[in-house]
């Protein structure tokens, strides 16, 4: 916080932008700062207050921008596991069906309804969107890195600690699970 009147305040900010220009340059030695907005060498330590003041302007900046896009990215991936679950659950439904037929005895219906176990690309997808959330979020285990050790081995490969799932073999003890571990995930977070 600048203190002081009006003319000083401008003042300081009016050197900040200066001073934030050169180091945006690459300009990072105080002195050179100094020398170039002709500046004594006995107000290094006022260079050094304003690149402080510099660098949390640009911190928070970026993290503004950093927690606007995450709070999108999540928001729509919110949207999608909503969906995912939403068609989980009628691909679920008994499918209904009725036949109506006309004879010498008059007309009959005949109301089917068929049990059906759910479409598993629905449940893959809420798998997914769960698993993007959580690398969005940062919540996934430690990755093992493999190094190749040479010019001629295979490039670094990222392996997560969790095993892939087979979504066709879940029974439902497994798919109530995941709602739970999606539940957990969606719930507000105490600090």
């Amino acid at each position: 916080m600048v203190h002081g009147s009006s003319e000083l305040r401008l003042a300081v900010i009016r050197r900040r932008i200066k001073v934030a220009n050169l180091m945006a340059k690459g300009v990072s030695n105080q002195y050179t700062i100094l020398a170039q907005l002709g500046m004594e060498p006995g107000q290094q330590s006022t260079i050094s207050r304003d690149m402080r003041v510099i660098y949390r302007w640009w911190q928070l900046r970026v993290a503004r921008k950093c927690d606007k896009h995450i709070s999108l990215q999540v928001a729509r991936l919110e949207w999608m596991l909503d969906e995912a679950c939403a068609a989980w659950e009628r691909s679920k439904a008994p499918r209904e069906s009725s036949r109506s037929r006309t004879s010498d005895r008059g007309k009959s219906a005949e109301l089917k309804k068929e049990g059906r176990d759910g479409n598993p690309k629905f449940l893959e997808l809420i798998v997914n969107t769960i698993a993007q959330l959580c690398e969005l979020l940062d919540l996934n285990p430690a990755k093992r890195v493999m190094h190749g050790g040479d010019a001629g081995a295979p490039p670094i490969k990222h392996e997560h600690a969790l095993p892939k799932l087979d979504l066709s073999k879940l029974g439902e003890p497994e798919i109530l699970a995941l709602k739970q571990i999606r539940e957990k995930l969606l719930a507000p977070r105490e600090n």
